[in-house]
């Protein structure tokens, strides 16, 4: 396989990008934490709402099984910009920024996650960082007339000699580690059927791919590093897209 360069698309097909720290809570908690956080961003996301934590419990014993529900209360909150295209989601052991489709840039993204991650560390004073992550999800469509998967995909599955050479649907999984970094890249390719168009005159192959790259540290959460760190995950997550896909599939979104 030849090694592509990463560059930038003009239509990236990101219909999600994330960015995620997970941190040492501090020892003193209080859930009031979470509405003092969204009035401090209640300009530029109105929209607020708590998460619930529910337990779900099923017991078996010699008098027979029963099952129950608990709820938990409040176990973080979800805020969300005027145009519903930035999402935060924040709890006491982490904090996650979300853009949604559709996708501008890294910059953007990092910018806005390093704005309200300051917001975040004054109010719940972590104890630490201990694990940072990027994860983008990527929708797009293969044309019906393609004549195999591998002219738009550098990884599918091998079908074995002697059964029908074709896919109804597909699931690959796997994780790679990066030693120059210590992130590991968790990669899904998923295939999950043909579908027809909106006005019924075909079919379309819709594809995803899923990369989460992740890092598992230990550091301040004032510090540097963390930013850092989200540059070299980033620079992961964009070869392993790169290199996941054919130059045809490339072109379609120039």
């Amino acid at each position: 396989m030849e090694i592509k360069t990463p560059h930038t698309l003009k239509n990236p097909p990101v219909k999600e990008a994330i960015t995620q720290i997970k941190v040492t809570p501090k020892t003193k908690f209080n859930k009031s934490f979470f509405e003092s956080y969204a009035q401090l961003e209640k300009e530029k996301y109105p929209t607020s709402a708590p998460q619930q934590e529910t337990l779900f419990q099923f017991i078996s014993g010699e008098h027979g099984a029963h099952s129950g529900v608990t709820n938990k209360g409040i176990s973080g909150y979800k805020l969300s910009s005027k145009d519903g295209q930035n999402i935060i989601q924040i709890a006491k052991d982490r904090f996650a920024v979300s853009r949604l489709e559709p996708y501008r840039t890294w910059d953007d993204l990092i910018q806005e996650t390093h704005r309200t991650w300051v917001n975040y560390i004054s109010i719940f004073e972590p104890s630490s960082v201990i694990g940072l992550s990027v994860r983008y999800i990527n929708h797009f469509l293969i044309p019906s007339s393609m004549q195999k998967f591998e002219d738009y995909l550098e990884c599918t599955p091998v079908i074995p000699k002697g059964l029908p050479q074709s896919f109804a649907s597909f699931y690959v999984n796997y994780r790679l580690p990066n030693p120059e970094t210590n992130a590991v890249a968790n990669v899904q390719l998923i295939f999950e059927g043909a579908i027809e168009t909106e006005d019924k005159s075909g079919m379309i192959i819709p594809i995803v791919l899923d990369s989460d790259v992740y890092k598992i540290c230990t550091l301040d959460p004032s510090s540097d590093d963390i930013w850092n760190a989200f540059n070299e995950l980033h620079d992961f997550k964009n070869t392993v897209f790169f290199q996941s896909l054919t130059y045809k599939t490339l072109e379609m979104f120039q």
